[in-house]
């Protein structure tokens, strides 16, 4: 049976068959229990449109030919479908889905200037016909696993004006009235009209220039590129590049590989080299500028802490010069830092260490005597002191020496008395130390 019937859609009209495929040994509609039947979405999953092809396995016709095409709907489950009976406009079917058929035209202008303005378009596709499947005739209403519904399908526009050129015919498997890209699954098949030579012509990639990328860690960097391809015949092409854009990159140089193919099969090949490298110096950790105070008169020994970073590396020895722990002489010392990692990428800095000599902090010592609050103890320190910075400006050491040792003297009898132990004890231990930078 078949019957033919007009859809309204979206103000578009668009002509579908209802067919029903009758066969030998039919079961009565309604045969299957309704336990046993498979859903229509387990029917949706399972049937494919498969081996669209021509009658006489023609690839190639004159304008004027009728265009007509077979496929397969096919069970591509393991397991069987038994399709359930389906009311519909009033009568009852076992329906497995609708098909939908469309025409392209293929290369640079997709028009086919005889088909009407009123026929539904898919983008550039134009609607060509359309029908609501449902199968009779199988043993318990049952498509086994792998069995195969035979399909038709034509393109119904006269071909007497067709532009010469390359065209391909498109059937859509979709849902029971799916909407226009309600799609389950496609097939198509390519053909010519009107002696269109052979398509030996491959894509052509565009790919991009070498790229240089800078590592972010020691895996690598994570790299994205653009590469398109175009054929004169199918338009654009996505090509299929390995390794893909956005994948993390390793140190050192990977060449990128692209193909595009065709729908006559010819396929382009093209390259480029993605390199990774670490041209970025260690980060450097110092510290800033500072002072100390000299422990003896060949100055004092100094520690400090410098470190460093690299993106790739991680953590870098940072050699500086003179080392953490060297005796540095009285005045202003520059420690140099060099910092070096893998890829040969060099960071340097530097930080000044002053060492304080006698009169330096003689200076400071007197600070910290004018900050107690001492009267008439806190002057007389303080004007030994002073006399101490005068001998030593003078070049006379030995004077400067017993001005402090009185300075001593006075600070240890005083201690618990007009000064706390406290107090006591710093001064006397900046005293001594003095005494030790101004040597015998």
């Amino acid at each position: 049976m078949k019957a033919r019937l007009e859809l309204a859609r979206g103000g578009l009209r668009i002509a579908v068959a209802i067919c029903v495929l009758l066969g030998a040994g039919a079961l009565a509609p309604g045969a299957a229990s309704a336990e046993s039947t498979s859903s229509l979405e387990e029917i949706y999953a399972a049937l494919r449109p498969q081996n669209l092809r021509t009658p006489t396995a023609r690839t190639a016709f004159d304008a004027g030919d009728a265009l007509e095409f077979q496929y397969d709907l096919v069970n591509t489950s393991a397991t069987p479908l038994v399709i359930p009976l389906t009311d519909f406009f009033g009568a009852s079917f076992h329906l497995v889905g609708s098909e939908q058929s469309w025409l392209e035209r293929l290369g640079p202008d997709p028009t086919i200037p005889s088909i009407p303005a009123v026929i539904g378009r898919k983008g550039t596709w134009y609607a060509s016909g359309g029908a609501i499947s449902a199968v009779e005739g199988l043993p318990g209403n049952t498509l086994p696993a792998g069995g195969v519904v035979p399909r038709g399908a034509s393109v119904f526009y006269s071909t007497d004006e067709f532009p010469t050129g390359r065209y391909r015919f498109h059937v859509e498997y979709k849902p029971v009235f799916g909407g226009l890209y309600d799609v389950i699954a496609e097939t198509r098949f390519d053909f010519t009209i009107g002696g269109v030579p052979p398509d030996g012509t491959p894509p052509v990639i565009d790919v991009p220039s070498d790229i240089l990328a800078e590592a972010t860690s020691s895996a690598g960097a994570l790299v994205s590129y653009a590469v398109s391809a175009m054929d004169a015949v199918d338009g654009s092409l996505v090509p299929d590049c390995s390794p893909v854009t956005g994948a993390m990159f390793a140190l050192g140089t990977t060449t990128v590989s692209c193909t595009a193919s065709d729908s006559a099969g010819n396929e382009a090949l093209a390259s480029f080299d993605i390199t990774v490298a670490d041209t970025l110096a260690p980060s450097l950790t110092l510290p800033a500028s500072f002072a100390a105070d000299a422990t003896s008169a060949l100055g004092a020994d100094v520690t400090y802490s410098a470190s460093a970073t690299d993106i790739v590396d991680g953590a870098t020895a940072a050699l500086c010069t003179p080392a953490s722990g060297s005796t540095f002489v009285i005045g202003d010392t520059t420690v140099s830092c060099t910092a070096t990692d893998a890829a040969r990428n060099s960071a340097r800095g530097s930080f000044t260490v002053h060492i304080k000599g006698a009169p330096e902090q003689i200076a400071d010592l007197i600070v910290l005597v004018d900050g107690y609050p001492l009267g008439k103890l806190g002057s007389s320190l303080h004007d030994k002191l002073v006399s101490t910075q005068r001998f030593l400006a003078s070049g006379k050491r030995q004077q400067a020496k017993e001005s402090l040792a009185s300075f001593i003297s006075q600070v240890a009898g005083q201690r618990g008395k007009g000064l706390t132990p406290a107090q006591a004890d710093a001064l006397n231990a900046a005293a001594q130390r003095i005494l030790n930078v101004i040597g015998p």
